[in-house]
Parts: structure tokens; sequence; C-alpha cells
């Protein structure tokens, strides 16, 4: 699907996106209890290193889930910005994630919750993987069309000048 239909229908991807993040990193906070004593870890790799070392299925999914909810935020910012080379695209979508995902680090902390730095670090390369999986399946389908375009022939100009 190409054009102002495709254009909709990423617009409302992003709001899908951002609307899941907000309710799973801040709504969240007014949903579950809380002790309302907020902290801030600004050691980096501190809990990344801890949920490693640990065996709790719940600090392997605050891994992972980190990694894996600002991944389709990547992907279509990536698919939002079509004027940008493709690692401009890339560039301008991992930190936009990774701004965002500052500032809902600040909102916890000012909510009661604890900031934490790895939270950011994941968060944001978690929007880089999905940035760069987007980036290559738009490479790959544009290449495809010009293949088509051009009636499957040679698409250098040798190639070209044999075949007339």
């Amino acid at each position: 699907m190409r054009g102002a239909g495709a254009r909709v229908l990423l617009w409302g991807a992003l709001v899908a996106c951002l609307a899941g993040i907000a309710f799973l990193t801040v709504g969240a906070s007014t949903s579950f209890s809380n002790s309302g004593t907020s902290s801030v870890n600004l050691t980096l790799f501190q809990e990344i290193e801890r949920a490693l070392r640990s065996d709790s299925r719940i600090a392997w999914l605050n891994l992972i889930g980190n990694l894996a909810m600002f991944a389709p935020l990547g992907a279509v910012l990536v698919a939002l910005m079509r004027r940008l080379t493709v690692v401009l695209r890339v560039m301008v979508a991992t930190v936009v994630s990774g701004m965002l995902s500052a500032a809902i680090e600040i909102a916890q902390l000012a909510l009661g919750r604890v900031a934490d730095i790895d939270d950011v670090l994941l968060n944001t390369l978690g929007a880089f993987g999905g940035a760069v999986v987007a980036a290559v399946v738009i490479g790959v389908t544009n290449a495809v069309r010009r293949r088509r375009y051009d009636g499957g022939r040679a698409s250098s100009s040798a190639g070209r000048a044999a075949d007339f």
C-alpha cells in the first residue's frame, strides 16, 4: 500500500505506539499500587547486570520488554520520514526515541517511581533495532519495486547498454 492511505495508517500506528508506551510506563503507575518512594539509578548497566545474573523471570521480562516496547516506535518513525536518507532516518528515530524514554523516566520519578538509566538504554536500543529492521524492509521493498519498474533489466549501465 502506498500513498495517502499508507501515510494515514503510519500516523495511526505512531499514535498507537505512543499510547501503548504511555500506558505501559506512566499509566501503569496509576493502575498498580506503588510505595510512593521515588529513586534514581544512574549507574549504567547495574540493573541489566542484575537481571542477567538473576534466575527471575520478571527481571528477564523487564529486559526484553524494555527492548521490545520501543522497537515498533523506531520502525514507524523510519517509515514516516521519507525525505531523509536511510542512515539519517535511523539516527533520528533512535535519538527521538531515546529522548522520549528519558522524558518517561523523569515522569516516573515525579510519580514516585524509580527512574533507571538502563531503561533509557534498553528503550533506545529497542528503537534502534526496530528502525534498522524497518530501513532494511523499506530498502528491499524499494529495490523490488524498481526492478519491476525496470522490467527486470539489469540495473548497471553496462546491462542497460546491452539491452539496446
